[in-house]
């Protein structure tokens, strides 16, 4: 049960960091983008990079 709480905890707190991310680039390039486009190509690569960062974690930690 704490495992899939954990990755929904992930799945959150990726979800927020790609929408900070689309933010930022609408407020960089002056202009608005397709937000479901912008989660299709970075959501994979940010849950991928927090998921090596836990691994690392729970291996330091062990």
């Amino acid at each position: 049960m704490n495992f899939i709480i954990a990755i929904i905890k992930v799945v959150v707190v990726v979800f927020l960091g790609v929408v900070l991310l689309y933010i930022m680039k609408c407020i960089q390039y002056n202009e608005l983008i397709n937000f479901i486009s912008f989660i299709k190509e970075t959501y994979p690569y940010a849950i991928f990079a927090v998921l090596i960062g836990m691994l690392a974690k729970e291996k330091i930690e062990n």
